[in-house]
């Protein structure tokens, strides 16, 4: 796996966890038995190099305003201390802009490494070939969500996101003024 791809992962993986207010809990464990010590032999394996710092930049693309552009700002800023070779770029885009301006930013090679967008593109920008599916990436953490929040980010079969929130849309009305409620959006309008 190269390593941006990791760095992206590890990103989406703190980020979900903090907006999900998902993740494993920690069990206890027990301190492990003691051993004896390995004696030194005349001469000692070759000392190993630490690895390389690796340095990225994450380039993410959302619409959001308000309360909850400052809570990814905070969350970017969290990860970012916890993570200082790794600089996360956020770009805010107008919400009737980003899908088009997503679709032609990766239809061209460009665009964000990562983007929040609502669940119903999916399914057309996996179709354009401009999503990569995650399934096999993933499968150790996406039991920490949801079925149902994983299974709206999957277009025919493959997984394609990681959910950030999950939203139930219903709409209540006043049985005094509304006998009968209205089951199609013509009958709404009518009503």
């Amino acid at each position: 796996m190269n390593k941006r791809l990791l760095m992206l992962l590890s990103f989406l993986a703190l980020f979900g966890t903090i907006i999900a207010g998902c993740g494993p809990t920690a069990t206890p464990t027990t301190a492990p038995e003691p051993t004896t010590a390995v004696q030194p032999t005349a001469k000692g394996p070759e000392p190993t190099k630490p690895p390389a710092q690796v340095s990225a930049t994450i380039v993410l693309w959302h619409a959001w305003t308000g309360a909850e552009e400052t809570v990814l700002k905070d969350i970017v800023a969290d990860f970012q201390a916890a993570n200082p070779n790794i600089t996360v770029d956020l770009l805010a885009v107008p919400f009737d802009q980003l899908q088009s301006k997503y679709t032609t930013e990766a239809g061209a090679g460009g665009g964000p490494d990562l983007l929040i967008g609502p669940t119903d593109w999916v399914g057309p920008l996996a179709e354009a070939g401009l999503l990569a599916k995650l399934d096999d990436l993933v499968a150790s953490i996406v039991g920490d969500y949801l079925p149902a929040t994983v299974d709206a980010l999957r277009w025919q079969g493959d997984l394609y996101g990681f959910p950030e929130s999950f939203e139930a849309v219903a709409m209540f009305y006043n049985t005094d003024l509304v006998e009968t409620p209205p089951t199609t959006v013509d009958e709404l309008k009518a009503a």
